[in-house]
């Protein structure tokens, strides 16, 4: 039996655009962490529980879209990162990024706020970043990292998500 022209760009059609809809489906990531939040002269830490839960949509020629919450002793942070307006930028943070940055805002009287930003890595198994919050850090920016049970696992952290090189 012999195969026509016709039949195989058919085939290959129906073959791209299945992998491209298998590429452009949502990933979830759900995770729970302990995590180290201190000061910055390091004299005062805690340990808290946070979970995240990310919603990552891929993208071919920039970096992926995350968005999603973080969930630090009951409060919840609307956190998500940001995207290039330029191809060429994105495409070169696509290939030479090792973490993400998200943050999460809110607004307050027409003025938006920084609460909470950090780095995640791609495999999604370190941060590392800062939270400001009246209640968990008393109004205080502080640096928080996971998985981190004290200050000498953040310096850990810090090095597996920045090296110096």
């Amino acid at each position: 039996m012999k195969i026509d022209k016709y039949t195989v760009q058919i085939a290959l059609f129906f073959t791209i655009v299945l992998l491209l809809t298998l590429f452009y489906i949502p990933k979830k990531i759900d995770k729970s962490f302990t995590a180290c939040i201190c000061s910055r002269s390091r004299d005062e830490f805690f340990v808290e529980d946070i979970d995240l839960e990310l919603k990552i949509q891929r993208s071919l020629l920039d970096i992926n879209s995350i968005k999603g919450t973080v969930t630090i002793n009951n409060k919840e942070y609307r956190v998500e990162n940001g995207r290039y307006m330029d191809l060429i930028k994105g495409i070169k943070s696509k290939f030479n990024k090792e973490s993400y940055l998200l943050w999460g805002t809110e607004y307050v009287n027409g003025e938006t706020i920084l609460l909470i930003s950090f780095f995640i890595s791609q495999d999604f198994n370190y941060i590392l970043g800062n939270i400001k919050d009246e209640q968990l850090t008393k109004g205080k920016s502080m640096m928080i990292a996971a998985p981190a049970n004290n200050i000498y696992e953040i310096d850990a952290i810090a090095n597996k998500l920045h090296p110096k090189n």
